[in-house]
């Protein structure tokens, strides 16, 4: 039973399930679809094979079985008639809705019988169903582009989404059951070494109990090359439980990233590949010299003999079809003296007297003056392409006749009025006798979503060769509310939409989302959610020249309340703050979690400082009293916060801007004795920066000598005469000049090179007070100063001892005075 190309290639471009059986119920055609649904449901015996019996006779279903003969041998015998027949199947974990059409069909004079079935997801089944719906808010993970995989405690994957599979190469089936232990996974670091199994995201959520986010891996493919993910890893816990007891791992192939360079060198060499391939000409004109260059596939498309041709346009437009000839050299012409790019059709005669059908496009290449000098451009032969458009044109109708009758929703435009099938009109709820053209059609159908796709209006209504997908809300005849994604292909004079009920699948994304940008303990936007929040309040605050506020808000002295209670009552108190703050802000103010203890607050319509000043005191004043946390042990905090602010546009036109700048003034805030407001200024910034350079040039300044000690005298004030000496360090930098003390000495503190640097202080002192002894300069004794850090280090001792036996001092001769810091680390 031969099948012809045009209706193989209509049957391969159907979203269904397509089968042709022959008399005796063999399959004799089967489309790609087909072939894919039957690998992924080879168990359930619903497809059969080419050339094999269908219905399958190792159907399960028995009922099923003798349901879909019986329809069979209806279509075989009665040739109008047609049937469809329903059920439900389970696979994997998910329940799935099948659809069976049958209905007679002729080819070639020969009685034969299609086969469409059409399957949708409708949810997890049963079991999984409660192991993912339950506390921990985990739903239904297909419709996302980026892979999810849901692991349980031990590591075991236990649900996976259809991204995940593309990502990773592996099946749903092939997945479930392995844990990060599996050889399967061929895991490497960003170093190119095995990344062992607990280092993987998911292990290190589950071990420590805190999210994984922004973790590189590569995944070694079975063909060789690696695969580079970007992975976020949360862990999930049931209400009281300090102990993960599952972990939702979401993660991107950012393979592409990596390999940009590697694949430009690629994408280069495939480029002139394609062009060789696509037999597309190259040539480029020298606009003042009126000299044209062509490549070799030229003078096959324009059909010129190399040896004939002289460099001229002559050589170009002698070909050209006398009635397109003054079309295209005056639009050329005029393309070369304006500087504009060209893009046309036109036709060619060649050696033959045959016409040919040639695309053009080019550019012309500025002078350093701005003039035109060269053209460049490509041919390319269309004949065949036009051609077959005609061939496609001609099918039109007959492929409209062959989809009328399957069981997919599909609209027809035409001059404007539009033609619903029956699986349409069951879809919209509208017969073709109630909607009176496509503008009826858009008015009753997208009554609340129509705003937001003006471009899918447009492509309704207007002439275009582009294939368009979009998903839209439709209300129905009945008034229901469901989601369709429309598939079409607009052609001259008409247009055919596929309609696809999508509905579950987009229920079941929002809640998906949900999971993705929602922090599981506070049930908070998460950081993630903060970041395209405050994207969209900064577009809005351009739009109307208004201002708003940047709040970061870190709880204060929060690591004493984990170290002291444990984590759990830590993850409680936070709660309890997320809960506080949200009671206290303006229903229109956003509120999220950033990690750890920290939140952001975005206020919009912020009139100027006072006003946000006014407002974040209101959110310090909502904690003047304790926070009661209820649990095994009943425990009242007094918690204060500490806010850092920053205002769009002052301090920053961007949210990476603002945010750094209000976390630069929390940092101000918490040095200034926390439980306050600080408003972002420009100097915290120049300070900030100012410190750092110190702190990063105290090293190079000790290896390269730039600190030097004067001494100064302690003198008897009754013999008038120097007894002893206190050394005090300078600094003198080329770049920044003398650094006072007070600078520099913090700095060496809080980097730890105070160690280094006064170890060198007491060495060179040493080392003065004993070459004065030896020209006869007696003193009492060399005082040094000495930093707590310097007290409090483990190695002091052995410091000093050291000094000495180099120095040759006698230890009488050097004082160490400490500071009150010292003091305070003694009396702890």
């Amino acid at each position: 039973m031969p099948l012809s190309n045009e209706l193989i290639q209509i049957c391969n471009n159907l979203p269904q399930d397509i089968a042709i059986l022959s008399f005796d119920n063999q399959v004799v055609f089967t489309n790609s679809n087909w072939l894919k649904s039957a690998d992924k449901f080879a168990e359930k015996h619903i497809f059969a094979t080419k050339n094999a019996v269908w219905p399958n006779p190792l159907l399960n279903d028995k009922q099923l079985l003798n349901s879909l003969r019986i329809a069979v041998a209806k279509a075989q015998t009665e040739q109008r008639s047609t049937s469809n027949i329903t059920t439900d199947i389970s696979l994997l974990g998910y329940q799935y809705h099948v659809t069976f059409f049958i209905g007679p069909l002729v080819l070639a004079g020969t009685n034969a019988t299609i086969i469409s079935i059409q399957i949708t997801m409708n949810s997890l089944s049963g079991d999984t169903n409660l192991a993912l719906l339950g506390r921990d808010e985990a739903v239904l993970l297909n419709s996302l582009l980026e892979g999810v995989v849901i692991q349980d405690a031990n590591g075991v994957i236990t649900a996976n989404n259809s991204a995940s599979e593309e990502i990773l190469g592996l099946t749903s089936h092939q997945m479930r059951g392995l844990d990060n232990a599996d050889p399967n996974w061929g895991t490497i670091t960003e170093d190119g070494q095995p990344c062992p199994p607990e280092d993987h995201p998911s292990s290190l959520a589950i071990k420590h109990g805190v999210p994984v986010l922004d973790f590189t891996m590569g995944v070694n493919k079975a063909d060789g090359g690696v695969s580079w993910l970007k992975i976020n890893s949360q862990p999930i816990f049931k209400p009281n439980e300090s102990r993960p007891h599952m972990s939702v791992t979401s993660f991107v192939d950012i393979t592409e990233e990596r390999q940009r360079q590697k694949k430009l060198i690629q994408i280069s060499k495939r480029l002139q590949l394609a062009l060789d391939a696509a037999e597309i000409g190259i040539w480029e004109y020298d606009i003042s010299a009126e000299r044209l260059v062509w490549d070799e596939a030229m003078f096959s498309i324009i059909d010129v003999n190399p040896a004939d041709f002289k460099g001229k346009l002559s050589d170009f437009s002698d070909r050209l079809y006398p009635a397109d000839k003054f079309r295209v050299l005056t639009e050329f012409s005029k393309a070369l003296n304006e500087s504009n790019s060209y893009i046309s059709e036109f036709r060619i005669v060649n050696s033959e007297n045959k016409i040919r059908h040639i695309y053009v496009a080019s550019t012309v290449i500025q002078g350093a003056k701005g003039e035109g000098n060269t053209c460049i451009g490509i041919n390319r032969d269309i004949t065949d392409e036009k051609q077959a458009k005609q061939q496609i044109e001609a099918s039109r109708n007959k492929l409209l006749n062959f989809i009328e009758d399957l069981p997919t929703g599909v609209c027809s435009i035409v001059d404007g009025k539009i033609t619903l099938n029956v699986q349409a009109e069951k879809i919209t709820g509208y017969k073709n006798s109630q909607l009176s053209d496509v503008n009826d059609f858009w008015q009753k159908l997208f009554v609340e979503t129509r705003e937001d796709k003006p471009d899918f209006y447009a492509s309704l209504t207007q002439p275009t060769h582009v294939v368009s997908s979009t998903t839209m809300k439709i209300v129905r005849g009945d008034g229901l509310h469901r989601w369709i994604e429309f598939k079409g292909c607009q052609f001259d004079g008409g247009q055919a939409w596929v309609m696809i009920d999508v509905t579950d699948q987009k229920e079941a994304e929002a809640e998906l989302k949900k999971l993705a940008y929602f922090d599981p303990l506070t049930h908070l936007p998460n950081r993630t959610a903060v970041e395209h929040n405050l994207i969209g309040a900064i577009a809005r605050a351009k739009r109307h020249a208004a201002k708003l506020g940047v709040l970061v808000i870190d709880v204060d002295s929060f690591k004493n309340v984990n170290d002291t209670y444990g984590h759990p009552v830590g993850d409680q108190l936070l709660v309890q703050v997320a809960q506080r703050l949200r009671e206290r802000l303006r229903d229109s103010d956003f509120i999220g979690r950033m990690g750890g203890d920290e939140f952001m607050v975005i206020i919009e319509d912020v009139t100027d400082q006072e006003h946000l000043t006014f407002l974040t005191t209101e959110l310090l004043n909502c904690f003047s009293y304790p926070l009661e946390l209820i649990g095994p042990v009943n425990l009242f905090l007094n918690t204060k916060i500490s806010i850092g602010a920053s205002i769009f546009p002052e301090h920053g036109e961007d949210e990476v801007t603002l945010f750094k700048n209000a976390d630069t003034a929390l940092y101000k805030a918490k040095s200034l004795g926390k439980n306050r407001v600080q408003i972002y200024l420009e100097e915290f910034t120049l300070a900030l920066k100012s410190k750092l350079t110190l702190e990063q040039r105290i090293e190079s300044a000790i290896d390269n000598n730039d600190f030097s000690l004067y001494f100064q005298p302690i003198v008897n004030c009754q013999t008038n005469q120097i007894e002893s000496v206190e050394s005090l360090i300078r600094w003198f930098n080329s770049e920044l000049g003398t650094i006072p003390p007070d600078q520099f000495i913090p700095a060496a503190e809080v980097s730890g090179q105070i160690i280094k640097l006064g170890r060198w202080v007491i060495t060179v002192a040493c080392e003065a007070f004993v070459s004065w002894q030896k020209r006869g300069i007696n003193l009492d004794y060399i005082a040094v100063n000495l930093s707590p850090l310097q007290f409090n280090d483990e190695g002091f001792i052995d410091d000093i001892r050291h000094i000495l036996n180099e120095t040759g001092i006698n230890p009488n001769k050097l004082v160490l005075e400490i500071t009150e810091g010292c003091w305070f680390i003694i009396i702890r």
